[in-house]
Parts: structure tokens; C-alpha cells; sequence
């Protein structure tokens, strides 16, 4: 049996794309799913020290 496999990409840093992203990839991993994540532009500021720090300064999508 071939091993399930996901890819995604984090492409905004917005406070309610990264958790969606999040449950997406937990769901993944409990289904034991190889997974890929690729962080892009915007996505990439969420994970800036400083900026991860603090949920203010993640806008949501509709703010951005």
C-alpha cells in the first residue's frame, strides 16, 4: 500500500490561516501522512521572533 503524502503551503501569516493550516496538518499527521510545508512570503513573518510573540500583531485575513 502506497503511503499517503501531503503538501502545503503557508502563504499568509494571518492569525486564522495559521490555525486552519494547523488543524489541517494535525489531522494529517494523526492519519499518518507524510507532510510537507512550505512557507511563503507572508507566512513566513508569522514565525519572526517578535511577531509570533504577539497575537496583535497576526491580523486576521479580512484586516489584512
Amino acid at each position: 500500500m502506497e503511503h499517503k503524502k501531503m503538501c502545503l503551503a503557508l502563504f499568509s501569516g494571518s492569525i486564522d490561516k495559521l490555525t486552519a493550516a494547523g488543524v489541517i496538518i494535525s489531522g494529517a499527521a494523526a492519519d499518518d501522512m507524510d507532510i510537507d510545508i512550505y512557507v511563503l512570503l507572508q507566512g513566513a513573518r508569522a514565525f519572526k521572533k517578535g511577531i509570533g510573540d504577539d497575537a496583535s500583531k497576526l491580523a486576521m485575513a479580512e484586516n489584512a
